[in-house]
């Protein structure tokens, strides 16, 4: 045996050491997943989600074709569990939380392989399955979960390859990493870690393992025949639309989003990219600051054994977290300016966090033959300590957020109407309601920044003959949403909203409708008292479970509650338009009162205040908007003019 092959010691050839039984490997494997699980479990949203969520709960329940790069495995899986369950949505948490719990199981195994001690994989699953960002995104429809398990099986069959290089782990370790490529493409980024593991077993790539390897990564994407059979159908949620397999390589990598971008192209240039160094701060505060410093210092202990033990091991789970973590967010520089941005990028944290995880199980093996034990137990106490102590902010059993946000919006969307959304935060809801539960199919629901894609405009008009589509797509300049609006005026009802482009408030009159705006009827002109008069009703008849609970301000949950300030404000509005000033005060005050993170009404408060002399009320209503957006467009301007309102109070005091 040459040097460069020879496997690494484990702890089980140290002095004083006793390797763990297999029986007790797996044993602490069950037995820490079992447990996490229950955790998810009793944590676990009981609905429909809000954001990307919901697009998979669609998917599954439908069944469809989720957004890029379509999630397949997930899809199919969601799918088959939702078959034994009268709600799809919530068969899709619970396929989230049980991809989490053997997310710590594979763990749990990792960490026990690499040091030969069932209670460092005690620890190590602990360290991940309780982390709080872990566990936040393990009890509502992810994806990220799937793809921890993915990633630690990989990582698994990888040290047990340099340690034993064998044809089959071999050929098992390019299948699961095949159904990786079919799952999330971060996976890819775990290869430089995977290949230093495999370089003991370089001399097996040869003969029919040539053959048998590719056949395996093969095998491990055949999910992707789904999409590709599935879009014949043309189902509502149909990304893509990949019926031929030029559409489906567009899916799979994730053309409409710029491949190698985490944001659309359409949103590219609507929000400020941080610099490359400005992300580390933030995901080193997210993963290793305050009661999570414990596993930074464990990561360290477990890298400072492995160093002594298993430096191929050590080099393999650095490279793989530093590539899948720092690097990699360094290279997205995704926008950091709102708190809400920062929440979905933290969703990246995840897979990084599994290598993290195996060296703090490592750790415990610095404690010495005579004190592991003891010392593994005590730690992973405290670990779920910890862990435990973030139980209100992980507990999603009694969230109803989003389903109560689209009943909501439906209660003030008349029959056959046309709907025209903007985001995710209800067109995902929508569909899901419409599309699974199969109810408001008299509605037709359009995204607008889908209606950016020929795609989409084409499914459309196939699933809605209707509807006058006057353009291949929406581009925002020489086809604009005023020309869908005008080609559909008087056949339908038709609401928005939002608006992706201000075409539509130069040539139609907008109505308040609730959590949206009406277009109004040709010669419409309500007067603002009896515009107050429809939406107070609605909103009576509103269910407002949301509000009272506060979310993490990067949370989706959080921006579909701020959504509630919109019908009074959109009534001051009314108000302020005719000049009844003193009126559109009493509905902007009415929609902080109802939703204090709302920005609009402070500002709008803010302005008018100044205008009727108010100084001191204006700068607070203004300072208000500050505080809930402090990081707006305009805040530049708010700060000049509450300089101003200073100036002048301050010339008008004696």
């Amino acid at each position: 045996m040459t040097r460069s092959s020879r496997p690494p010691r484990s702890n089980a050839s140290e002095p004083g050491f006793q390797s763990s039984p297999p029986r007790a490997t797996w044993g602490a494997a069950l037995g820490v997943g079992l447990g996490v699980f229950l955790v998810y479990l009793r944590t676990l949203a009981p609905d429909v989600v809000a954001g990307d969520g919901a697009d998979l709960q669609t998917a599954a329940g439908l069944p469809g074709i989720a957004h890029p790069p379509g999630y397949p495995l997930f899809t199919l899986l969601g799918w088959f569990l939702s078959r034994f369950s009268d709600s799809p949505a919530w068969s899709v948490n619970l396929l989230t939380a049980i991809c989490g719990a053997m997310a710590v199981g594979a763990v749990t195994w990792v960490a026990a392989e690499l040091t030969g001690l069932w209670v460092a994989g005690l620890l190590a699953g602990v360290s991940l399955g309780l982390s709080p960002l872990v566990w936040q995104h393990s009890v509502a429809a992810e994806v990220f979960t799937l793809n921890n398990l993915l990633g630690a099986l990989l990582l698994g069959l990888g040290v047990r390859l340099s340690r034993r290089p064998d044809r089959r782990t071999l050929i098992w370790m390019a299948g699961v990493f095949g159904l990786g490529l079919a799952h999330h493409h971060t996976v890819v980024l775990l290869l430089p870690g995977l290949a230093l593991l495999a370089w003991p077993a370089r001399h097996l790539f040869r003969g029919r393992t040539l053959v048998q390897v590719p056949a395996a990564l093969a095998a491990g994407l055949t999910p992707y025949l789904y999409p590709l059979l599935r879009a014949q159908a043309n189902p509502g949620l149909n990304w893509d639309d990949p019926r031929t397999l030029g559409a489906l390589w567009h899916l799979f990598r994730r053309a409409d989003y710029g491949s190698l971008s985490l944001l659309p192209e359409s949103a590219r240039g609507l929000f400020e990219e941080a610099s490359a160094l400005a992300q580390l701060p933030v995901y080193l505060q997210t993963m290793l600051g305050g009661t999570s410093l414990l596993l930074g210092g464990l990561a360290v202990a477990g890298a400072l054994w492995l160093a002594r033990r298993d430096r191929r091991a050590l080099w393999a789970l650095l490279g793989a977290w530093l590539v899948s973590g720092p690097a990699f967010l360094m290279y997205a520089r995704y926008p950091l300016e709102d708190p809400f941005w920062v929440g979905v990028v933290q969703r990246f944290y995840l897979l990084p966090h599994v290598s993290i995880a195996i060296l703090a199980g490592c750790g415990v093996a610095l404690a010495g033959p005579r004190r592991v034990l003891a010392s593994g137990l005590i730690l992973t106490a405290l670990v779920a300590g910890l862990g435990l102590s973030h139980f209100k902010e992980a507990d999603h059993s009694q969230d109803l957020v989003a389903r109560d946000y689209v009943e909501n919006l439906l209660a003030g969307v008349p029959q056959g109407a046309l709907l025209l959304t903007s985001g995710d935060a209800p067109g995902m809801l929508l569909e899901y309601v419409r599309y699974v539960e199969q109810r408001r199919t008299d509605l037709v629901v359009l995204d607008q920044d889908k209606l950016a894609y020929s795609w989409y405009v084409d499914s459309k008009r196939r699933e809605n003959p209707s509807v006058v589509f006057p353009w291949r797509r929406l581009d925002g300049e020489s086809a604009v949403l005023a020309d869908l609006v005008a080609a559909n005026y008087g056949t339908r009802p038709i609401l928005v909203w939002d608006f992706i482009d201000p075409s539509l408030s130069g040539r139609f009159r907008l109505l308040p409708a609730g959590l949206a705006q009406r277009v109004a009827e040709p010669g419409e002109d309500p007067a603002p008292a009896e515009v107050a008069a429809w939406i107070e009703p609605l909103w009576d008849s509103y269910q407002l479970r949301a509000l009272s609970r506060s979310w993490p301000r990067r949370s989706f949950n959080h921006l579909i509650t701020s959504f509630y300030g919109f019908p009074f404000y959109s009534v001051g509005h009314e108000f302020e338009r005719v000049g009844r000033l003193e009126e559109a005060a009493v509905f902007y005050r009415r929609a902080i009162g109802a939703v204090a993170h709302y920005a609009p009404p402070y500002r709008r408060l803010g302005l008018l205040e100044a205008r009727l002399g108010q100084a001191s009320a204006a700068r607070q209503s203004l300072q208000g908007y500050l505080q809930v957006e402090p990081r707006a467009r305009d805040r530049d301007q708010v700060r000049r003019i509450m300089e101003e309102l200073e100036t002048g109070l301050t010339r008008s005091r004696p």
